[in-house]
Order: structure tokens, then C-alpha cells, then sequence
């Protein structure tokens, strides 16, 4: 490990970033439905809602290109073109290293938090807490086992950054999809229930969280591969990136 790489040590991380892998992953999952009104004014420009839920999710994986970390994110339906996936709303990490890497290669939100996630017999709790304060609560009672399925899921995120002199953005972000080829060794299904709260920095509370569709807790590996599929102008996506940050004037004000 040094301050700067040798040609041998990029091509290593090139590779390993071109297909980034996250093993052996624990992740409890609960889609409940919304209003469409608000998934309209939350999803940026260009990306159009392609449902009416919110997949919730807390998860630990414990190996792969981040190392072991646990956290959890809120995901949205949306569509870009052709393209379906889900927009990460907002999610949250308890390891540098996973927060870090997300950010940069992929454009995620990612901010700090704890995470816990117990499983005891049918019954999974998931919670990630900021600022003393359990944002997501999750729990589950699994009744159905389904076995082991390979799953494809996109992740749509932005790539933004904020401009030196603070006024603004640097350039026009990029939109980014990821797409991940997840292998399920077991999945299990079932009822469950989600609570989201507020801090003074996470507007979880104001998400409309309606039935539980859905409550899955699975077991598996993933490997991705991310790509650019548009710019945004930089004006268009500036109240979306401030949202997605602390209120910093609440921090100044003590």
C-alpha cells in the first residue's frame, strides 16, 4: 500500500473495479407501496417512476470489494428510456471503505450510520439509526422458503459533485446504472412491517409508506458492472443533490 500506485497496482484495482463483487450478503428487503405523486416529485429528471412502491432495505455483507459492512438504502421504481431498474433514494453504511466506493464508482448516497440486523428462527429485524435515531425499522415474519434463483437487479444513481467555490455543482452530473447479477442461495418470504423516522439530516419520516407487498430475506452474492447513461444539466439536479446531503445550516447553527 503506498500514496501512488504502480502500474501493476492499476490494472489490479481496474479489474477489480470493473466487476466490483460484495459476498455472502444477508439482506432483509420489504416493498411497500406509495403515493405516485411523491415518487413523481422525488425521482430527478430524466428518470420517470415505473411503479407505485418503495423497496426498503437492511442488509450485512461480509466480504467482497468494500470488505465487510453492513447498512441498508430506499429504493425507488423508475424507468430511463428502455431501461427499468430502481433509483437509490438514499442509503446508508457503517464502514468507510463501502461509503467511499459508492460515492465514487457508482454515484450512491451514501452517508454513515449503524446498522444492526437479527435473525432469531422466522423473525428478522433490520434497523439503521442516524444521530441517535432509528431512521428504518424493519421486521419480518418469514412463512414461505423459496430456494435458491439468480436475480437481476439495476440500480440507477447520480454522479454529483459540489462546486469549489460552494456555488453549485462542478459539472453536469451523470446518470449511472449498475446492473447486478445476484445469486440467491436461499430466499424466504413473508409479512412484515416498516416504520421510518426523521433526523434533522434524513427526511426518511416524510417518505408515504403504505401496505407491505412484500417482506423477503435472502442469502447471497453479487457481482456488477456500472456504465453512464446520460448527463444532467447541473441546474436540473442541484435541488436533488442538496437534498441528498446534512443540512449543513442546521450544523453551522449549532
Amino acid at each position: 500500500m503506498g500514496f501512488v500506485k504502480t502500474s501493476e497496482e492499476i490494472s489490479a484495482v481496474q479489474l477489480l473495479l470493473a466487476r466490483p463483487r460484495l459476498e455472502r450478503a444477508e439482506v432483509l428487503s420489504l416493498t411497500v407501496t406509495t403515493e405516485a405523486s411523491w415518487l413523481a416529485r422525488v425521482l430527478p429528471p430524466p428518470l420517470e417512476p415505473a411503479g407505485d412502491t418503495v423497496r426498503l432495505a437492511v442488509g450485512r455483507w461480509h466480504g467482497g470489494c468494500a470488505g465487510a459492512h453492513s447498512g441498508g438504502g430506499v429504493y425507488l421504481p423508475a424507468r430511463f428510456g428502455g431501461i427499468t431498474g430502481e433509483y437509490v433514494l438514499a442509503m446508508y453504511m457503517d464502514s468507510d471503505a463501502s461509503l467511499v466506493l459508492g460515492r465514487t464508482l457508482f454515484g450512491e448516497p451514501k452517508k454513515l450510520c449503524r446498522a444492526t440486523l437479527r435473525r432469531r428462527d422466522r423473525e428478522v429485524v433490520g434497523v439503521l439509526e442516524r444521530y441517535e435515531t432509528p431512521i428504518v425499522r424493519l421486521e419480518a415474519q418469514l412463512v414461505e422458503d423459496l430456494g435458491p434463483r439468480v436475480v437481476l437487479r439495476r440500480n440507477f444513481n447520480v454522479k454529483a459533485e459540489l462546486a469549489p467555490d460552494g456555488q453549485g455543482l462542478q459539472y453536469d452530473p451523470l446518470l449511472t446504472v449498475t446492473e447486478w447479477r445476484v445469486l440467491q442461495r436461499a430466499e424466504s418470504s413473508g409479512d412484515g412491517r416498516a416504520d421510518l423516522a426523521s433526523t434533522p439530516h434524513d427526511p426518511l419520516g416524510t417518505v408515504p409508506v403504505g401496505r407491505v407487498q412484500r417482506a423477503a430475506w435472502a442469502q447471497s452474492s453479487m457481482q456488477g458492472r456500472c456504465r453512464t447513461l446520460a448527463s444532467i444539466r447541473a441546474d436540473d439536479f442541484l435541488p436533488y443533490a442538496y437534498g441528498r446531503l446534512d443540512d449543513y445550516v442546521r450544523h453551522a447553527a449549532g
